[in-house]
């Protein structure tokens, strides 16, 4: 009954101050994921250079930018595959 309340007077509110209400939620959930991505993205390069810092030399330690590179890379690619697939 609540939830029916809510939308009943989201729907009786002005276009301009619901426009302002998707914006917003939407700014919220796009910084969310953004945020999320961020997070576990520098995860990911913590651990392949934790591992490279264990165990290889220090020239293979010079291995980890592309290392961390590629992983960006294949997020990159799985979020745009996961666009392409929506449309």
């Amino acid at each position: 009954m609540l939830k029916n309340q809510f939308i009943k007077k989201l729907q009786e509110k002005p276009e301009p101050v619901k426009h302002m209400i998707m914006w917003t939620i939407t700014l919220f959930i796009m910084v969310f994921i953004f945020a999320f991505w961020v997070w576990n993205f520098s995860r990911t390069i913590n651990q392949s250079a934790g591992a490279s810092e264990r165990e290889l030399s220090s020239k293979a330690s010079n291995m980890a930018l592309p290392s961390a590179w590629s992983a960006f890379k294949g997020q990159a690619n799985s979020l745009f595959d996961l666009l392409r697939s929506i449309k």
